[in-house]
């Protein structure tokens, strides 16, 4: 899933993440005192990560920064970021803030909680929430799993190249790929990115 998907609904760029003597270091735009967010982890524009906290964006990286030994999900995600970071690539922090306005009668909804499953589960999960892919996702390197991406991606390509060849009108290509407009247009510039053509 590219970031330019959840732009659209409001995530904005807040910071990145880095790294000293092999301590994750957040640097954000944002006050870390700010509450009910929903964040993503983004590599070369695609996201790998989303989450979200009622605590504080502090609290809740500090997570991530210092896992404790039974905290399953910080100690993945560190080591992810650590090992991207290693590798000279960018982790940038996006998120969305949940300013509380949405009401349902004199009850708030919390827009970042009910959001943060939804694109977890319809924008093809972000490989670090660890359940993509039927669980395989925990014994393959990133590297394969980016590989997987792209070949996912060509193979969608490939498959609306086919319908276009047998004649269908874009609307029945979107159809029969069950896509949206949206996401045709997305994976039209995943394929981009991907073959430079």
């Amino acid at each position: 899933m590219k970031i330019h998907r959840l732009e659209k609904i409001g995530f904005i760029h807040i910071g990145h993440w880095s790294m000293k003597d092999d301590k994750l270091i957040l640097n954000v735009t944002i006050d870390k005192d700010v509450k009910n967010i929903l964040y993503a982890f983004v590599i070369n524009k695609k996201v790998m990560y989303v989450g979200k906290t009622t605590n504080t964006l502090q609290k809740r990286f500090s997570g991530y920064i210092d896992p404790g030994s039974t905290q399953n999900t910080n100690i993945k995600v560190n080591g992810r970021i650590k090992s991207k970071l290693s590798d000279n690539k960018k982790v940038q922090i996006y998120a969305f803030v949940d300013n509380q306005l949405l009401k349902y009668g004199d009850f708030n909804i919390n827009l970042a909680e009910g959001l943060e499953k939804s694109i977890i589960d319809s924008l093809e999960e972000p490989f670090w929430n660890g359940k993509s892919l039927k669980g395989e996702e925990s014994i393959r390197t990133l590297s394969e799993l980016d590989k997987i991406d792209e070949k996912l991606t060509l193979q969608k390509w490939n498959k609306i190249r086919l319908l276009q060849e047998r004649g269908l009108n874009p609307q029945q290509i979107l159809l029969e790929m069950k896509m949206t407009q949206l996401e045709y247009e997305i994976l039209m510039n995943d394929y981009h990115e991907i073959t430079g053509m």
